[in-house]
């Protein structure tokens, strides 16, 4: 993802729990690592620990940038794959990552 406010490009990093960023002006590179996450039954994180996930960068109009984890199983008569659950963090200035229930009035579309 290219973020406009501050430019430079960030990417998740293997396994979802940091970010990278890399700022073309200053040629310095920043990590975001995560805080807090939310807090689920053990039943629930059993569950989705066998789903299949996907990360995503994104960033709002208003220069927020939002950290998606996207957790999918398959469903096993029709193979379509279902989603089990979102996750959303928010990036404080490119050194916290944490969890969030409310993104405000913005939407994020996935695909």
């Amino acid at each position: 993802m290219y973020s406009m406010r501050d430019s430079m490009f960030s990417i998740p990093g293997s396994g979802g729990k940091i970010t990278g960023s890399w700022d073309l002006e200053n040629h310095i590179a920043h990590d975001s690592y995560f805080g807090l996450y939310p807090e689920l039954l053990q039943s629930d994180w059993d569950r989705l620990c066998k789903c299949g996930r996907s990360e995503r960068l994104v960033e709002s109009p208003t220069g927020e940038t939002y950290f998606v984890k996207w957790y999918m199983q398959r469903c096993s008569t029709s193979g379509m794959a279902l989603t089990e659950r979102f996750l959303v963090f928010k990036v404080f200035k490119n050194e916290m990552t944490v969890h969030t229930t409310d993104i405000g009035d913005l939407c994020i579309f996935l695909c």
